[in-house]
């Protein structure tokens, strides 16, 4: 499996060696470098993000998550998760990183 690295964008295989797990989710880079700037620049739990259904500060940490186009977004609650895989395309900006971390 592929994913994109979520600092500069590369495609790296689900083997790469540069990888980090967050709550449970691997995130993959293309190098060490890559790995440690997401560490210094948003690799923090505490970071805010926004759920795009209902625009509500969430991290990393929510329990709720769904995962599109190599995208994991988060959710404040249950429902806005599962208004988001209804219809993903509705609300998926894949291009503006504020409310997704890459895997």
């Amino acid at each position: 499996m592929t994913y994109k690295d979520p600092i500069c964008g590369m495609t790296v295989e689900d083997s790469s060696p540069h990888r980090l797990e967050v709550d449970g989710r691997q995130i993959y880079f293309c190098s060490d470098e890559c790995k440690k700037k997401y560490l210094e620049t948003q690799g923090s739990t505490d970071r805010k993000l926004k759920d795009p259904v209902c625009g509500m500060d969430v991290t990393i940490a929510s329990p709720h998550h769904f995962a599109y186009e190599n995208t994991t977004f988060y959710f404040c609650c249950a429902g806005c998760r599962d208004t988001f895989a209804a219809d993903p395309g509705k609300f998926a900006d894949v291009e503006s990183h504020d409310h997704a971390e890459h895997h």
